[in-house]
């Protein structure tokens, strides 16, 4: 391959220190960082960083799975799937049966607010339940946790053992993003990253599995087949725990699949899928979520929005900004324009060294989702992204 050489020696020589340090940070510890990036010995789990890095060596930068051995072994077990059974349910029981330990990472969303409810409506119960916000609660980018997290607890507090709220303040937030290398240095797996790190100074207690409810399928329909498949922007916020990502936990990819091919048989029903070789993708909305996979409501109903049709999108990435991620920056461009100066400097530093413009940032913004692995849903063949998109 052909090399850009488009960073100057110093620059060059700083950002691959970030990189031979994010390489050291993932070896460190085989529990944590399940998903990174990966290209030859060089690891990853900063977006912005692998982005750099294809523009100066010309290449493309894999998403990794340090458990795709285990996980192709659990599909090699799986000869039919049954739609009926609620494999959320027993993995959930698995989990609790297993674990000496066990925490739920409480969001307030709908998939962590699903897995909460059955867990209420099974007699399943939680040794910490945690959920975690910048600063203060009654901040409009907490709406989650004020309006859906604290009800449910309140309600049924003999499934959450011990509550934590971890809610970092505005100035260990700041102190975090203080230097504009911010932007290659902490781990970032979403693109544009508005720095919503909530989990700032959270540690993991010894012998705790907490389950990160993470992602439910995308559908990618490519070439007339049929794929199940994750982003990695679905891993941003906790990787470096010590995770079990529910609906891609090995031991419970058989929901994972369940939940495509329900959601699958909804796409074909309702709208008009064209045959092909350019990549279609399909997520599910909280519509689907609720129809198709019976998901429950929220405490507080519209908080995300109100219920919207199948999102259908022909690139990677769908959408680029989150309400959180906005009502963060509004709340900081009213009363902390200088933490705002701060996130906005770093984005800077990344657009000048990658040489990004206004009408180029789109672009850098799609091409940042990556997947790493897809599942053919007819065949249960595990494939890499450069397997399907060659």
């Amino acid at each position: 391959m052909g090399r850009n050489l488009k960073t100057d020696k110093r620059t060059k020589q700083m950002l691959m220190g970030f990189v031979e340090q994010s390489t050291k940070l993932i070896d460190s510890d085989p529990k944590k960082y399940r998903f990174h990036w990966q290209y030859g010995d060089y690891k990853f789990n900063n977006i912005y960083l692998v982005h750099w890095f294809e523009q100066e060596f010309d290449c493309f930068v894999e998403t990794v799975d340090k458990q795709i051995d285990v996980l192709k072994q659990e599909i090699s077990k799986i000869s039919s799937i049954d739609t009926t059974v609620d494999y959320d349910l027993l993995h959930l029981q698995r989990l609790r049966d297993n674990n000496k330990k066990l925490a739920l990472c409480f969001s307030g969303g709908y998939d962590s607010t699903y897995l909460f409810k059955k867990a209420v409506d099974n007699n399943i119960s939680f040794d910490q339940v945690l959920t975690c916000t910048i600063e203060d609660i009654d901040l409009p980018h907490a709406e989650e946790v004020k309006y859906n997290v604290f009800p449910w607890v309140k309600d049924y507090p003999d499934t959450c053992g011990e509550f934590v709220f971890h809610n970092p303040s505005l100035q260990v937030f700041k102190d975090n993003i203080s230097d504009p290398n911010y932007i290659f240095t902490e781990g970032c797996y979403n693109m544009p990253k508005f720095c919503l790190n909530q989990w700032v100074g959270f540690t993991a207690e010894e012998d705790y599995t907490y389950i990160r409810v993470e992602t439910n399928p995308s559908l990618i329909y490519k070439d007339k087949k049929w794929y199940a498949a994750v982003l990695n922007k679905n891993f941003s916020h906790s990787a470096y725990l010590p995770l079990s990502s529910f609906w891609v936990d090995p031991e419970n990819i058989i929901s994972f699949l369940s939940n495509a091919l329900k959601t699958r048989n909804y796409v074909l029903e309702n709208y008009k899928v064209k045959d092909s070789p350019d990549m279609q993708m399909f997520r599910p909305s909280n519509e689907e979520l609720f129809d198709v996979l019976g998901f429950v409501d929220l405490y507080t109903p519209g908080i995300q929005g109100p219920k919207h049709t199948v999102t259908r999108a022909t690139n990677t990435q769908g959408f680029t900004r989150g309400k959180k991620d906005l009502q963060f920056m509004e709340f900081l461009a009213r009363n902390r324009e200088d933490i705002l100066t701060d996130i906005l400097r770093g984005h800077d530093l990344f657009n000048k060294i990658c040489n990004i413009t206004i009408d180029k940032q789109p672009d850098v913004v799609h091409d940042s989702g990556k997947f790493p692995w897809l599942i053919d849903l007819d065949t249960f063949e595990l494939f890499r992204q450069s397997d399907v998109f060659k």
